[in-house]
């Protein structure tokens, strides 16, 4: 999986990824920054952006702790893990339906994840992936135009095989979209 800084990241990690995403694998989304090593079953997803040190930051925290907790009262052995890091099903040892389960009743017992605040609106987002997906085409790829977004409030992207992609022309249309370029693979 291409896993960098940023808002590419977090844009890369969604093509990858968005299949077994569910509306609590948001917490990945925040790139905020954590002090401890991401631990088996789960990969960090930055630690260069966001909010620091702000009340976002605690209560996507406090938030993680809390639905982490509930996964594991559901029979999920989640690792102890920071904000900024995404679950892993494949190194959890579980499958889709019995993730998505447990994380719509942790999803109603914990509440919604928080916002951060400087991350671009659903609109925003959407705008800057079609840039995004025009710039692939005329990269010379067969690339969809994403999705538009929906209630849950992100545009929907279908994933992707890594490899078949040119790191370098998916860092360059990042950049023309206006995400921020990260540090490619890692």
């Amino acid at each position: 999986m291409t896993i960098t800084r940023s808002r590419t990241g977090r844009f890369a990690a969604s093509l990858v990824g968005v299949a077994l995403m569910s509306a609590a694998l948001l917490t990945a989304c925040a790139s905020t920054g954590g002090s401890e090593e991401p631990s088996g079953g789960s990969t960090s997803l930055g630690g260069g952006g966001g909010v620091s040190n702000s009340t976002f930051e605690q209560d996507l925290a406090a938030w993680t702790e809390k639905f982490d907790s509930c996964l594991r009262d559901e029979g999920i052995d989640v690792p102890k893990r920071t904000s900024g890091e995404m679950l892993d099903l494949d190194s959890l040892g579980v499958d889709e339906a019995t993730y998505k389960a447990a994380s719509a009743t942790c999803s109603k017992k914990v509440g919604p994840v928080p916002v951060d605040p400087s991350a671009p609106s659903a609109d925003e987002d959407y705008q800057m992936q079609l840039t995004f997906a025009k710039c692939m085409r005329d990269a010379g790829y067969e690339w969809d135009d994403p999705a538009p977004p929906s209630e849950a409030g992100s545009a929907g992207v279908k994933p992707i095989d890594p490899g078949k992609f040119d790191q370098k022309d998916m860092d360059a249309c990042a950049v023309k979209a206006g995400l921020d370029a990260g540090s490619g693979n890692g």
